[in-house]
């Protein structure tokens, strides 16, 4: 290499000229080269991201190494409880999604404790196994442990246990009641006394957060035999009539027609056999009223009067006859003439069971 010196005349450059000259020409060259080769490793780290965040789906481009720079980067900010996958430390490739899930608020009530919480969990069962709560055998949880998070849900565990117990018990003396036809309805008296008992029952108790639920009885051993207390009731009933007190065991809402001795009732004439004898072989007289046996024994001795208990009044009877239409809670009263039968037609009444 020559130089030229104030002259013109070609002169031989210093070692140190030369060599500074090289180091300037190499530093020209390495920034050129470190520029290039810069350019080609950040388009070689360039990276398509798909970012799914707050219901928005966008693919990205980005030289991000992990997922934390990304998400800082696109300037989303994470809350305490938000969730992000993959994790934010994980490194970012090609192709990656990113997926942000926000909290949302729910209502926890574990053993009947409630708080009020956060999470970003897909699931009730995620939920439960990232909060740590175990469910036990006989717990109760709601809703599903597969139904998915959603805001303002409200899940509940229901802490149960079930205790199996084995006790002696008294057992109370049985009572045996027995009708007494001297007594009056509503009174009692008691003619044996009897003795209590015990025995060993085995039972399950169910608790439910802390509180008894239910008691089941699996199984009883007797230990003594309780004796039954015998007790007589009254059967009987007073009916106050005009004509005295009548006792009666039972009354019945009846419909009551009329008959009489002519042939349109009985389909007999006078002098005809059997002409005026009732199905109970009783001459067929006042106070001999048809019934249907099966509801009124032949025989027995009744009280008829007004269903309203004012408006008309029969007395006394015995059921002494049947009919072909009387049947069921239908009665026929016998009346003296065929006028009377007409005049009474079809009547509700109270008819009463004397003792």
């Amino acid at each position: 290499m020559h130089m030229k010196d104030a002259n013109g005349r070609f002169v031989r450059p210093s070692i140190r000229s030369v060599l500074m000259i090289s180091f300037v020409l190499l530093a020209i060259i390495a920034t050129a080269v470190g520029s290039y080769v810069a350019g080609l490793c950040r388009i070689a780290a360039t990276k398509t991201v798909t970012l799914q965040v707050d219901g928005t789906t966008q693919a990205v481009e980005t030289i991000a190494l992990d997922v934390a720079h990304f998400l800082d980067q696109q300037m989303v900010v994470l809350g305490s409880f938000d969730a992000v996958e993959p994790k934010p430390e994980e490194k970012l490739y090609d192709g990656a999604v990113v997926t942000v899930t926000r909290a949302v608020p729910l209502t926890l009530i574990v053993g009947g404790e409630r708080e009020t919480v956060y999470s970003a969990d897909k699931t009730v069962a995620d939920f439960l196994s990232a909060r740590k709560i175990e469910i036990g055998e006989f717990d109760d949880t709601f809703p599903a442990m597969t139904d998915p998070i959603v805001s303002d849900m409200m899940i509940i565990v229901d802490r149960v246990v079930k205790e199996t117990v084995t006790e002696t018990v008294v057992v109370p003396s049985p009572e045996q009641r027995r009708p007494n036809g001297s007594m009056q309805r509503g009174e009692t008296r008691v003619v044996s006394k009897g003795k209590e008992g015990s025995a060993e029952v085995t039972l399950e108790r169910t608790i439910r957060n802390g509180v008894e639920e239910s008691v089941n009885e699996l199984s009883r051993k007797v230990l003594v035999e309780a004796t039954p207390t015998v007790v007589e009731y009254g059967t009987y009933a007073v009916l106050s009539t005009s004509r005295g007190d009548l006792r009666y065991s039972k009354v019945l809402d009846i419909t009551c027609t009329a008959y009489d001795l002519g042939y349109a009732s009985c389909g007999k004439y006078p002098g005809d056999p059997g002409y005026g004898i009732t199905a109970s072989g009783m001459r067929a007289q006042r106070g001999v009223v048809s019934v249907d046996p099966k509801v009124i024994p032949l025989g027995t001795r009744l009280y008829v009067e007004a269903a309203d208990g004012k408006s008309w009044c029969y007395g006394y009877a015995v059921a002494g006859d049947t009919g072909g239409n009387i049947k069921g809670n239908r009665m026929d009263l016998f009346m003296e003439t065929h006028y009377e039968a007409i005049q009474f037609g079809r009547r509700a009444a109270k008819v009463y069971i004397l003792e």
